[in-house]
């Protein structure tokens, strides 16, 4: 049984040896948790909690305006705002698709170009999450030293359920987020 002398904190050491399991937790949240003033057990606790509570305060409250940021993209999206930013950033030089697994899982190759400032990446990203796709896995990497601007995004992907899709009509559906 600890004495209360030996757990008042947590620097190494201060814990008996048979609750080494408990010291080494109680450090790892003293490197995870920002801003922890003192380093008893208790209070390191229950600074955690308090910390748990403000991340998950601050989780419901971008989850409460995310409908409204999905709603005003939409809206920049029917204008053409995100288009015409799109043309400027990269140029589309070939889209691949190519099925995989089950019906509605593909793999995804768009050979792109940079043109203007930074975001391209991004860009591409966008392109294919908007549509009725979930990413399972995507990479970007620059093919070939000798074309620095030119990069290729790979990209693993399943049709969402309901929903059935050939190669061709997932390489045009991306082409068409990125006019000429």
């Amino acid at each position: 049984m600890a004495s209360a002398s030996s757990t008042n904190n947590c620097s190494s050491n201060s814990f008996p040896d048979d609750d080494e399991e408990l010291n080494e937790q109680l450090r790892t949240l003293l490197l995870l948790v920002p801003d922890v003033a003192q380093t008893d057990p208790i209070s390191i606790l229950e600074q955690t909690r308090d910390y748990l509570r403000r991340v998950h305060e601050e989780t419901e409250r971008l989850e409460k305006e995310m409908p409204s940021q999905s709603r005003h993209l939409e809206n920049l999206n029917q204008g053409g705002i995100a288009n015409s930013s799109i043309r400027r950033r990269l140029q589309i030089l070939r889209v691949e698709t190519e099925k995989i697994g089950g019906n509605r899982e593909f793999v995804v190759n768009i050979l792109w170009k940079r043109l203007g400032p930074p975001g391209a990446a991004a860009e591409v990203q966008r392109a294919i999450e908007f549509f009725d796709l979930n990413v399972k896995s995507s990479s970007v990497l620059v093919p070939s030293f000798l074309h620095p601007d030119e990069m290729q995004t790979t990209a693993f992907v399943k049709v969402k359920k309901g929903k059935n899709m050939t190669e061709k009509e997932l390489r045009d559906l991306l082409l068409s987020r990125f006019p000429s």
